[in-house]
């Protein structure tokens, strides 16, 4: 993660040391943000696990408040922890946004589903109650809420923060990852960059 880090903001610090006089006018190659990455901490805990797993996302903005985003918290590639995993897919909204120059931050409203597997993740989806005791995955509906700032080093790129949480319907989950109801909670901070 800090080697992450390091390569998102040692762009960031030669671009401020060139643009003193000079100020950013972000301008993203389709009028708005188009492709983002981040990394950070999953604080999801399920099974008993309190310790907060790594995740990564991806979001697609095809139109300008529209965006697609995939998180989930990489079982096998970014940990190898004997815990349930989460997988998040959604449709994002920016409900509100501020622009001052080179920075901006926006109310992201989302609204997709999570998977949550405890074991090897089979092709597809698992919708509706556990049809048996040894289940090893479950999806259903979820609802999401963040704040996600950008700051654009540079007019064709920028680098970014969110938090945000939410909570999914998944009716397996307590017989796939021992929740005690359906509700399954989640949060997390992300870092990135994007153009």
């Amino acid at each position: 993660m800090l080697a992450f880090l390091s390569l998102v903001w040692v762009p960031v610090a030669v671009a401020d040391e060139g643009s003193s006089t000079t100020a950013v006018v972000p301008r993203p190659i389709a009028g708005h943000p188009v492709l983002e990455l981040r990394g950070g901490v999953d604080t999801t805990a399920l099974g008993g696990d309190k310790a907060p797993l790594p995740t990564i996302c991806a979001e697609v903005t095809p139109l300008d408040r529209l965006s697609l985003e995939a998180c989930g918290n990489g079982a096998g590639v970014l940990h190898t922890r004997d815990v349930p995993d989460t997988m998040h897919l959604r449709l994002r909204y920016a409900a509100a946004r501020v622009r001052r120059g080179a920075a901006e931050a926006a109310l992201m409203l989302g609204a997709g589903l999570t998977e949550v597997t405890n074991g090897i993740d089979a092709p597809g989806f698992r919708f509706g109650p556990a049809t048996t005791p040894d289940q090893v995955e479950a999806a259903g509906p979820e609802l999401s809420a963040g704040v996600k700032a950008r700051w654009w080093p540079h007019s064709r790129a920028y680098v970014t923060f969110e938090i945000g949480g939410g909570a999914a319907w998944v009716p397996a989950a307590p017989t796939v990852v021992g929740t005690p109801g359906p509700v399954v909670g989640f949060g997390g901070v992300t870092v990135g960059a994007g153009f």
